[in-house]
């Protein structure tokens, strides 16, 4: 007994040292003061952080924060100034800080506006931080029912409209459900994440379109859209997997003392989960009805390819025939046409034959590396074709696959009510790869100029602030070799300790310094690129008056000619005629 009131004293004492701002567990005064309980998935964590809120103003925030704060908590999302706790008499209440995520009842708090909270108010600071907020003179038996499981579907069914599009329990069927409440957590960390590391990229879950048995269902996907306008969407599966890394990320990016260069530098092409990957570049889906192979028809068509907007983006040329094994080509066509269905085959072999032909018509800003992608009835994984080397609106493919089946009543349902899926990919050269065709929202050079001179600006900023960095630590490491210079107590290993000090500093000043040579070039290459738009907009702008004049020349052509028909038809030649 006496070891283990020894162990729990000196584990309260680490705990004091570690959370000065007393966020630890201190029962005694939860019946005379309001105060937030820690609420927590697990059950031995569940109700184990106490923080009292007192009288007065109470500052709530990251231990780094330059200005001391009274309740000091870390974790995904906490900001180093992320929000006020004041307490009157009667009163309580929270007011987040610029940019900070405050939910009170899983509602968004407007930055600056303070929001008052009463008995069972359920609290979440940052990604994961979540509270109830206890009224010592309210405490009754309904409280339980306030748990964390009830913190975090309300907090999902809030989620829903900042990151979901289209997602209502009236569209979504069981499974679907599931799988949006699985993700909607993971969207909220991964643009926690996003924001933290500075990636500017956000991720929201997005319904899509897709054609299956009994017409048209939908799938739940994550659309991601990056800094510069363009969007990709991933899978769930694809999602997850990248979440777990940016977690490994954000692991090393504390670690590190929240060394934002550091990650960057060391999580890039391959390695870097936020990065788009040319093969999740979808174009658009196109679909083929198989009901005419069903009735035995050869099905030869040029279908859209519909992008997840509902814009069309191309055309794509496929052809279907069917072949019965020792049976001519010739005779085939009338044996089809006694057979009439599918189902009068039932147990016999029939041959399918696909080719992809090509497509025309693509984005020109989104149409290098094309491929299409497809399953066809029990195929365990997609058949691809080959990626279109050329960069070209209208490639060619001409790839042909072949399938000897067996007539079941399964091949006959699948013909009977599905569709072939095709899914076209290619890589984005710039611009708007995904958005609406033509008219006056359409993307236009304008908008890419905006997206350039934006980057520019960042890349500007940040180029200050490693300046200013790479100057102080300069002025760090002469005051370090004035120290060494100058010796003094501490003999051989306080000298070793200075001179580890001295390279770690110019370690770090060669790392600034590359870094900066690495912005300058891509400052330079930015500027040039806004330069070469300006150019092709003054290209454009001369090309468009050109044509105006050859269009008023053209008028002005038509105009004489009326005139001379009218004049024509008045001349004598003409009235006899």
């Amino acid at each position: 007994d006496k070891k283990w009131k020894a162990a729990v004293a000196a584990t309260a004492d680490v705990a004091r040292a570690l959370c000065p701002s007393e966020v630890v567990a201190d029962y005694e005064k939860r019946s005379s003061e309001p105060h937030l309980i820690g609420l927590h998935t697990d059950h031995l964590a569940n109700e184990r952080t106490f923080i009292p809120v007192r009288e007065g103003s109470k500052r709530v925030g990251r231990a780094d924060a330059k200005v001391v704060q009274d309740i000091v908590l870390n974790g995904l999302g906490i900001q180093t100034q992320h929000c006020t706790i004041a307490r009157s008499a009667d009163k309580c209440s929270i007011t987040p800080a610029e940019s900070a995520e405050v939910l009170v009842n899983g509602e968004k708090c407007a930055a600056g506006k303070a929001k008052e909270l009463s008995h069972n108010d359920r609290v979440r600071l940052g990604a994961f931080q979540t509270f109830r907020f206890v009224m010592p003179g309210s405490v009754g038996s309904a409280d339980a029912q306030f748990n964390i499981q009830h913190a975090e579907n309300e907090i999902r069914e809030a989620s829903k409209a900042s990151h979901g599009a289209g997602i209502s329990d009236g569209n979504i069927d069981a499974s679907q459900q599931e799988t949006i409440g699985r993700l909607l957590p993971m969207v909220n960390e991964a643009n926690n994440i996003s924001e933290e590391l500075k990636r500017g990229i956000n991720f929201m879950l997005k319904m899509v379109a897709k054609q299956g048995k009994g017409g048209t269902g939908s799938d739940v996907q994550v659309q991601v859209t990056y800094s510069n306008g363009d969007e990709a969407l991933w899978d769930a599966d694809t999602f997850l997997d990248r979440v777990y890394e940016m977690r490994d990320i954000y692991d090393q990016f504390i670690s590190r003392g929240r060394d934002l260069m550091y990650v960057n530098n060391k999580f890039t092409g391959a390695a870097d989960p936020f990065a788009k990957k040319s093969d999740e570049a979808v174009v658009g889906r196109a679909m083929i009805y198989l009901d005419a192979v069903n009735h035995l028809l050869a099905v030869h068509e040029t279908t859209p390819i519909i992008d997840y907007k509902g814009f069309t983006r191309g055309e794509l040329k496929v052809e279907l025939d069917l072949q019965l094994p020792n049976v001519a080509d010739k005779d085939a066509a009338a044996k089809f046409d006694e057979l009439e269905r599918v189902e009068n085959l039932k147990g016999k072999q029939l041959r399918v034959n696909l080719k992809v032909v090509g497509i025309r018509g693509l984005p020109s800003n989104f149409c290098e590396d094309a491929y299409v992608s497809f399953r066809f009835f029990l195929d365990d994984k997609p058949n691809s074709t080959p990626k279109q080397s050329n960069k070209t609106i209208n490639p060619k493919f001409n790839y042909e696959k072949a399938w000897n089946l067996v007539v079941t009543d399964e091949l006959c349902s699948y013909l009977a009510s599905d569709v072939l899926e095709f899914i076209v990919y290619a890589k984005s050269s710039g611009g708007d790869p995904v958005g609406g065709g033509g008219g006056k929202d359409a993307a236009g050079p304008e908008h890419i100029d905006d997206d350039a001179m934006q980057q520019l600006q960042e890349k500007e900023e940040e180029l200050q602030e490693l300046k200013l960095q790479l100057s102080e630590q300069k002025v760090e490491m002469e005051r370090k070799l004035r120290a060494k210079a100058g010796g003094g107590g501490g003999g051989e290993s306080k000298l070793s300790e200075s001179s580890e000090d001295v390279e770690d500093l110019k370690d770090h000043i060669d790392f600034l310094e590359q870094k900066i040579e690495s912005l300058e070039a891509q400052k330079k290459q930015l500027e040039v690129t806004i330069a070469e738009r300006d150019n092709d907009l003054q290209e454009a702008q001369n090309q468009l008056d050109d044509d105006e004049e050859t269009m008023q020349q053209q008028l002005t052509k038509i105009q004489e000619l009326e005139q001379e028909l009218a004049a024509a038809k008045k001349s004598k030649a003409c009235v006899i005629l």
